[in-house]
């Protein structure tokens, strides 16, 4: 949090330009450019309110995310393991593929892996 702290100071206390300030903090350009849209719709300014500790600085940047309400069409869980058993050369990113042919709004790679 002491970069983003430093971030705001650099820009609103100095004026500093998103490029000047990636420099100075070591970051990318666009970490500074998401930074400073994530403190404008926060509503924070500079300088921080008093006792606005690192926790609440990073709440009010990084809200948590609502819940997913999308409904995924589960994988034949039996199928994928009685293929990876029977078959040498079937691979979870094999079976992925398939079940991403007939279901494109299912699962990604990774959540596919995890369950």
């Amino acid at each position: 949090m002491r970069k983003i702290r430093e971030l705001m100071r650099l820009k609103y206390e100095l004026g500093r330009s998103h490029r000047e300030i990636a420099a100075s903090l070591g970051v990318a350009n666009s970490t500074v450019s998401d930074y400073a849209g994530r403190a404008s719709a926060a509503g924070l300014s500079w300088p921080l309110p008093e006792g606005l500790d690192d926790a609440a600085l990073e709440a009010a940047l990084f809200p948590p995310l609502p819940p997913s309400r999308a409904v995924r069409p589960e994988p034949d869980w039996d199928r994928v393991h009685r293929e990876l058993q029977r078959h040498k050369g079937v691979t979870l990113r094999l079976l992925w593929l398939e079940y991403r042919t007939v279901h494109p709004d299912g699962y990604g790679y990774s959540r596919f892996c995890d369950r």
